[in-house]
């Protein structure tokens, strides 16, 4: 079974689109895990009559499964992690209540995992003026080449579900969640953020599906959605919360990428005519790569991520 998690807060307008998406879902058996957050709008009774349609469905063997739970917690990771505390699947992904779910996913991404622990791919973004663009992805990225180009995102992957319980499930961050829990399903080096503690496992298996899947809209008040300056606290704070509690767990060509994904973040927003709020968005860093990076993007050139990834893996300008 497959365990997909789906955290809801105030999503009543998106949420006939997503099950319409689940709705031709190929794949059995399939669990599906509504997390509301506390909506104050219909959001919470429009999953559970979903729900029960859905559970009410003929299958064979019990294949087709759907809850809505209950979670106290404010936050998108509060909900994910209550989803993968009461998940029955030997594997699972999460999704996004605001998005559409493409109907074959889970059949080849459940065939492309075999053995492995952790099964990548690539999805589709769309912006609201109908737009399309590929995330990045690739098979068996470094943690290094994650940190600067976001190979893992929060509906790229299926994993086993024993593995994401392991690594401690989702960090309390505002934005950018996957950037910090994407560093973790990598890499195997872990930090158990519950209890506090840390702990190293063995690198994970991974695996790779070439495919391109789901649509991710992107909007005003979705978490990806929006410019870089209006999100400048909640980026700063993400950044700082990877650097400190989650980099311990690295070497220092993490690091360097990190600087430079901040540089690169940084020239976005002084490309946006928001110069404070770049300089505000500083880890204490002064490396002359990175000042390069964020000049380039700030005269709105193109592909600052490619020409860092080049720097990290020819091993040219390291500090």
């Amino acid at each position: 079974m497959v365990s997909v998690i789906i955290p809801v807060f105030n999503r009543q307008h998106t949420l006939e689109r997503l099950f319409a998406s689940l709705r031709k879902v190929t794949y059995r058996p399939v669990e599906f895990i509504f997390v509301d957050n506390g909506s104050t709008d219909a959001s919470r009774m429009l999953c559970e009559t979903f729900c029960k349609e859905f559970s009410e469905k003929p299958s064979s063997n019990g294949a087709l499964h759907a809850v809505t739970l209950h979670c106290p917690t404010p936050g998108a990771c509060a909900a994910r992690n209550a989803g993968l505390d009461f998940a029955h699947g030997t594997y699972c992904c999460f999704f996004d209540s605001d998005d559409e779910f493409s109907p074959d996913f889970l059949s080849s991404m459940r065939t492309s995992i075999g053995d492995a622990d952790v099964c990548l791919t690539r999805t589709r973004t769309v912006t609201e003026e109908g737009g399309e663009h590929v995330r990045n992805g690739w098979p068996n990225p470094k943690v290094y080449e994650h940190l600067l180009a976001q190979n893992v995102s929060t509906q790229s992957f299926i994993a086993r579900t024993d593995y994401v319980r392991a690594i401690g499930g989702w960090a309390d961050l505002p934005i950018w969640q996957d950037y910090e829990f994407g560093l973790r399903l990598l890499s195997g080096q872990y930090r158990l953020l519950r209890q506090g503690c840390t702990l190293d496992a063995r690198t994970p298996r991974l695996a790779w599906n070439p495919g391109i899947w789901h649509r991710i809209h992107l909007h005003a008040d979705s978490i990806t959605g929006g410019s870089f300056w209006e999100r400048a606290e909640r980026i700063g704070y993400a950044f700082r919360f990877v650097r400190h509690e989650t980099l311990s767990l690295y070497d220092k060509r993490a690091t360097t990428a990190l600087n430079y994904r901040v540089a690169i973040v940084r020239g976005h927003m002084r490309a946006e005519g928001h110069h404070e709020e770049a300089r505000l968005l500083s880890l204490g860093v002064r490396q002359t790569i990175c000042r390069l990076l964020e000049i380039y993007v700030a005269c709105r050139g193109r592909g600052a991520w490619r020409m860092a990834l080049t720097f990290m893996r020819c091993r040219l300008f390291q500090d």
